[in-house]
């Protein structure tokens, strides 16, 4: 380091301390911050970085579940089709070519026009996913309803995934008397042009709506009524059978392989009693 050396007059400690004026402004705000209560401190910081720690982990476990649920890049234009296996079909037991060819039976599509599709399987939702440039074909993948491997038959459902370039929302307060039908037929029309499709979900007054482009409105028109529109977003699914995030119950792989949605032990009795913590808020209620 390089010295410069300035003119001045030299002055002793003594001329600069509180009897001459001076302030001590900086050591004064480290003794007020060392003031405190040593105390207080240590009882307050375990909890808060237990509780800090809880939601870093809870978070990377989210954001773990999220990255696996992702589909790889397909086509754009291509249609979608969701296969989801039921009666414990465990998607990551059997060999991939052999649920390829699983799929390519139960829709009735020959092994060379289906090398043009394209198959992968969500291992973490145990579902199957398919793309297809033809419409003819998405039509028979979205016709599954029973998948066979060896001498196994298994109940199964498919549907048709959202398009590209699409946007969800939800309302609230329609009545189970609506049927399917019914809920499209009063939101698909000319009053909503950008409207593409409706359903409910599942068994609630819930209805999730498709719009055409990444713009949801605020108010929709059901029927004549004007009934207002949030945002959809999409949740960590959790499967009631075993008690694991991740997949739903209608296709859980293992439900005889439970989990307490409480506490985390395996395979609880019946009169299991526990303090339950939810895996993703750490907050006293059932995951």
């Amino acid at each position: 380091m390089e010295f410069v050396q300035v003119e001045g007059e030299e002055i002793s400690p003594t001329e600069f301390g509180k009897e001459q004026g001076w302030c001590e402004i900086k050591r004064n705000i480290k003794k007020a911050g060392g003031d405190a209560d040593p105390a207080k401190n240590q009882q307050a910081t375990p909890a808060s970085t237990e509780k800090a720690a809880f939601i870093q982990k809870a978070t990377q476990y989210v954001r773990k579940i999220t990255m696996t649920n992702r589909m790889p890049n397909l086509p754009t234009d291509d249609y979608k089709i969701i296969v989801r296996p039921r009666d414990s079909f465990n998607v990551s037991l059997y060999q991939k070519d052999r649920v390829h060819c699983c799929i390519r039976n139960a829709a009735g599509v020959g092994r060379e026009v289906a090398e043009e599709d394209s198959v992968c399987l969500n291992e973490r939702q145990n579902v199957i996913g398919v793309s297809t440039p033809s419409e003819d074909r998405a039509r028979r993948y979205g016709g599954i309803c029973k998948l066979r491997i060896g001498d196994r038959e298994f109940e199964a459902s498919a549907y048709r995934a959202a398009p590209e370039n699409t946007s969800k929302g939800l309302i609230r307060g329609i009545s189970l008397d609506e049927k399917p039908a019914d809920v499209v037929r009063s939101l698909v029309n000319h009053r909503n042009p950008n409207v593409l499709h409706a359903k409910r979900m599942e068994n609630t007054t819930h209805v999730i709506i498709l719009f055409d482009g990444y713009y949801v409105p605020r108010y929709v028109n059901y029927g004549g009524m004007v009934i207002r529109c949030t945002l959809y977003k999409k949740h960590i699914d959790m499967c009631y059978e075993c008690g694991r995030l991740g997949h739903r119950a209608d296709v859980c792989p293992n439900p005889n392989d439970k989990k307490c949605r409480g506490c985390g032990c395996g395979n609880p009795p019946d009169d299991h009693r526990c303090e339950p913590v939810c895996q993703l808020c750490g907050k006293g209620h059932l995951t």
